[in-house]
């Protein structure tokens, strides 16, 4: 959890949108450190991530070994700051979870997506894959999508791209289902990007062993929320097999309309599409 963030700023006083920045993190109990030439101790380095707008801030970082935002500016701007976690560009609404948020990121901490009443949804780790292919060995579970790679190697090296270019990049991607009583992985389930479409993607997978239980329809709700109240969603694709009667059930449920058919991948699929104000009138009704 960030407990400090350091400042290496130039011109700091200048800075007009810094004073609720500053507030909002001594609400959350974050400790705000400025360093210049007169500072002698820093804080635990493995609590801390620092905000830096020049190359010897970013410099500082990895030699410190922590995390840095590049706040730009006119004199940076056509500068390089390639392993800088975020880009900047001003202190307004920047709030203690976005600054947690990169954080985590810079020390490889997979994000807590929400909670739902049984399920924590969270971001993928390389060591999640093990119980994964548990669950992908059920032949029900690779009927009507793609199986994880043969070789297991090969699926971890892909998803340390994935949590890079994906999660890093967009903020969002496919994540983990956890059930919470037994901590246990029962599938995965989020937000895709699908070539050729301009609205976001739902797609989940649930394991055999918890199927029929409701865990689909509670965390692809929960998702549906998301990706409306933190990424301003209005409408949202399913792209279904049309053999695959229980997800076109749950879409229904779920309030998604059938629109008509789309060929992904060579495959001809079934195209059902949400509109978000649809999604809450038909909850009502659920």
């Amino acid at each position: 959890m960030l407990k400090y963030v350091i400042l290496y700023l130039e011109k700091l006083n200048q800075i007009s949108d810094l004073h609720d920045f500053l507030l909002e993190m001594a609400e959350n109990h974050v400790i705000v450190y400025e360093l210049n030439e007169d500072v002698t101790e820093v804080p635990p380095l493995d609590e801390s991530i620092l905000i830096t707008d020049r190359k010897e801030g970013a410099w500082c970082a990895r030699e410190l070994k922590v995390g840095y935002l590049l706040y730009e500016t006119e004199a940076n701007r056509l500068c390089s700051f390639a392993d800088a976690v975020c880009i900047i560009q001003g202190f307004d609404g920047i709030d203690y979870e976005f600054m947690n948020h990169m954080y985590e990121r810079s020390r490889g901490i997979p994000w807590k997506i929400f909670e739902t009443e049984r399920c924590l949804v969270r971001e993928i780790t390389v060591e999640d894959l093990k119980r994964l292919y548990e669950i992908y060995e059920d032949p029900s579970i690779t009927a009507y999508m793609e199986g994880l790679y043969p070789n297991p190697k090969d699926e971890e090296e892909f998803t340390r791209a994935y949590i890079e270019r994906m999660y890093g990049f967009y903020g969002f991607g496919l994540w983990i289902v956890e059930e919470k009583r037994e901590g246990l992985i029962i599938g995965r389930a989020g937000i895709s990007i699908r070539d050729g479409f301009e609205d976001l993607e739902l797609g989940y997978l649930i394991a055999k062993t918890h199927q029929g239980q409701g865990y689909a329809y509670e965390v692809c709700s929960a998702i549906i929320e998301y990706a409306h109240n933190k990424l301003g969603c209005e409408k949202m694709n399913a792209f279904i097999d049309v053999r695959n009667e229980p997800s076109i059930r749950l879409c229904e449920k779920l309030g998604f309309r059938h629109i008509g058919q789309s060929r992904i991948e060579r495959k001809l699929l079934e195209r059902y599409q949400l509109i978000y104000k649809d999604f809450i009138n038909y909850k009502k009704t659920v």
